[in-house]
């Protein structure tokens, strides 16, 4: 399925000496957004863009529980982070924290902006995927895997639909399947403190509530 000469990158955690594959997209900043993903390559709809291993992850107290964030999570997600090598600790450190001063600890907050779901078991922190953006008809779906053998929890970006070379990568932070215009800016704000202006939400027709599939967050 999809383009032959994709070949997607995986970025794994691990010591200072870990080599990154050449990942198929290129990051930069781009004014009012902050940082931004923008392919590097032509994708059809089901290739597989890039996969990526956590750097930090807070475990449920038991699946489908949600992370409370309470003192023995805060203390265990600081231990992560101050037992990584230096090169992750500073991507790690480069992810923005929408939160600001609310939270009393700025690594939390840094998580909590940044961090993905895995299925019901935690949340995860995945600096590569961070850099995508949401939008609420995105280009691109994120999935979670957990391999049993060597207990890596990892995500990967597939493309919905073709892409071009330059496009923004887009993925959707929330479930938006039967969700208003209002709905969805309400939770977005509520969970990720921004209010959303992708072209969905921006277009004078995206008021009415959106009843065809999309990708689940």
């Amino acid at each position: 399925m999809g383009n032959p000469v994709n070949t997607p990158s995986t970025v794994v955690a691990g010591g200072d000496g870990a080599t990154e594959r050449e990942l198929p997209f290129k990051v930069k900043a781009v004014l009012g957004k902050g940082m931004a993903a923008f392919a590097t390559q032509i994708y059809a709809a089901g290739d597989l863009v890039f996969s990526e291993d956590p750097l930090l992850v807070i475990h449920a107290p038991q699946p489908g529980v949600a992370v409370m964030y309470n003192d023995g999570q805060v203390a265990a997600l600081r231990a992560m982070e101050a037992a990584l090598p230096r090169s992750s600790r500073a991507a790690v450190a480069a992810l923005s924290n929408a939160f600001g001063d609310a939270l009393d600890s700025h690594l939390v907050g840094t998580f909590r902006t940044n961090c993905f779901d895995m299925d019901g078991k935690g949340a995860a922190l995945y600096p590569t995927l961070a850099r995508l953006n949401h939008s609420c008809s995105p280009n691109c779906r994120h999935s979670y895997s957990h391999d049993m053998h060597t207990n890596v929890h990892s995500q990967s970006i597939t493309a919905t639909r073709a892409v071009a070379a330059g496009e923004e990568l887009t993925i959707s932070y929330i479930d938006i399947r039967g969700r208003s215009t209002q709905d969805r800016r309400e939770l977005l704000l509520q969970r990720y403190c921004f209010s959303c202006d992708c072209g969905l939400c921006t277009a004078v027709s995206s008021n009415a509530t959106l009843r065809r599939f999309m990708p689940s967050a």
